[in-house]
């Protein structure tokens, strides 16, 4: 079993993959389930950020895509110590596909703010221009 294979089988993956698939998604087992979530109400405007945490969230994303799956999991669920997170149980608790995209997005956000100096931050401009 890979390290996605795992990760995906963590219970907040679980419950997000319920929601893709109630969202008419298909699955990319190649990411987290949690993350494809977000990244679906993100690219289809069923959840709208501010706009100057748009870039900052979507960056953010992009980063937890490309991580190692349990330290994003870690990161983005709740931990001993009580740090801001979310919980299988929460998740569970939306209405929608929208609304549990728009709890993981809000974790996401509310984790960033906790841990990330400086957020949000806006994009840096190239030099180069």
């Amino acid at each position: 079993m890979t390290e996605m294979e795992k990760a995906n089988k963590l219970p907040v993956n679980l419950e997000a993959l319920r929601w893709l698939k109630e969202a008419g998604q298909k699955p990319d087992h190649s990411i987290l389930h949690s993350t494809q979530l977000m990244e679906w109400a993100l690219d289809s405007g069923e959840y709208e950020p501010r706009d100057d945490l748009r870039w900052p969230i979507m960056d953010s994303l992009e980063t937890l895509k490309g991580a190692d799956p349990q330290k994003a999991m870690d990161y983005l669920t709740l931990t001993d110590s009580g740090d801001v997170g979310i919980s299988r149980k929460e998740l569970s608790q939306a209405e929608t596909p929208e609304e549990a995209a728009a709890m993981l997005i809000e974790c996401l956000h509310s984790k960033l703010q906790a841990t990330v100096s400086g957020y949000p931050r806006p994009p840096q401009v190239p030099l180069s221009l």
